[in-house]
């Protein structure tokens, strides 16, 4: 994984902004979340990634520190531990959802560019997320040598 981030606020916040919230704007979706919708949450650890943020201290931090941020999310403060129980009780299609949707509008956005040159074409997405799986639920794929 690469250590380079989009570090500069502002351009984290035009990120946000590109981004789709109309499914996750729902008030049936969020119903009992007043402080913290799903879209916030989502633009939230998009952020996170975005400036490689590395726990849930630092996002707490950089949260209350960057008003473009707390402005993009509609946040004014959050707790690392609401972070936490919010995004274990998340489905992860969310997630997915929300990639398909932002390369769908990448490549709408860019359908008419070309490559700099014939030999280089356009950049493309490539997911390159690495799952961590707790112990528990990576015993399924235990593999000994000694199975004959």
């Amino acid at each position: 994984m690469s250590n380079k981030s989009i570090g500069h606020k502002r351009l984290i916040s035009q990120c946000l902004a590109l981004l789709p919230d109309d499914v996750y704007s729902d008030p049936l979706l969020n119903y009992g979340n007043d402080k913290l919708s799903v879209d916030a949450l989502m633009k939230i650890f998009v952020a996170a990634q975005l400036g490689k943020w590395k726990n849930y201290k630092d996002i707490e931090e950089k949260i209350g520190a960057f008003k473009e941020i707390r402005e993009a999310t509609n946040v004014d403060s959050i707790s690392g531990s609401h972070l936490s129980r919010r995004i274990n009780a998340l489905p992860t299609e969310f997630a997915q959802d929300i990639y398909f949707k932002t390369t769908s509008i990448l490549n709408e956005l860019t359908k008419d560019c070309t490559g700099l040159s014939p030999e280089i074409s356009k950049l493309k997405i490539v997911d390159s997320m690495v799952l961590k799986l707790s112990p528990q639920l990576c015993d399924w794929a235990y593999v000994s040598q000694e199975i004959k």
